[in-house]
């Protein structure tokens, strides 16, 4: 006789690199309110007053790099970097503390992983055009819709792309995006991502215009 699958243990998720710049600060936000003065974790590794350090410079970084500059860009993104790898870090303390416990493992503020269940495929976004905006220093992307696709986000960076490279992003649900107060007479890399039910990403192409 066969026997049925053991059902999947309880965990949560740390991904968090599909999430915009305000949803990654709303959901650290969540769990720093979740896990300060959480009595299912006395002990949390690294401190609370640690993590609500980061998110205040990430914050503070992503508020700064509003005007574009790139030096203020690439504070903001070794501050994501930073806050991530802290979130990352205190996932595994919660894990083990809770030890498959479900409820607390919600107490934490952190995303529940679905595990067992599929993940819907995502395909990729298709035919990625950049064209002139409606006004001098904006650019106007868009994709095929992707089905299944949540919503999408909208990339730019300096061309050309490197491992360094430090992309700009915005989000939103439609299948287009226009980017404006860009540095004129300047080509940038341009790209977007569906993101899928799970946060699952997946990137277009990169294309390339002079802004004008």
């Amino acid at each position: 006789m066969k026997k049925n699958p053991t059902p999947p243990q309880p965990a949560i998720t740390t991904g968090f690199d599909g999430l915009s710049g305000p949803a990654f600060a709303s959901l650290s936000g969540g769990i720093l309110g979740a896990m300060t003065g959480n009595p299912y974790f006395p002990d949390p590794d690294p401190p609370m007053p640690v993590i609500a350090e980061l998110l205040g410079n990430y914050i503070e970084s992503a508020n700064v790099a509003q005007n574009r500059d790139r030096d203020a860009v690439e504070t903001k993104s070794v501050n994501r970097n930073l806050l991530t790898a802290s979130l990352k870090t205190l996932g595994k303390y919660v894990t083990l503390t809770a030890n498959g416990d479900r409820q607390k493992l919600v107490s934490s503020g952190y995303p529940m992983n679905r595990r067992g269940d599929p993940v819907p495929p995502l395909g990729k976004p298709e035919n990625i055009q950049a064209t002139d905006g409606i006004n001098p220093g904006s650019v106007y992307i868009s994709v095929n819709a992707v089905k299944r696709a949540k919503s999408y986000l909208y990339q730019y960076t300096l061309d050309p792309v490197t491992e360094t490279s430090v992309w700009e992003t915005a989000s939103g649900t439609a299948r287009s995006f226009t980017f404006t107060n860009l540095k004129r007479n300047t080509r940038f890399a341009f790209r977007i991502a569906a993101v899928g039910s799970r946060n699952q990403t997946v990137y277009s192409d990169i294309i390339t215009r002079v802004v004008q």
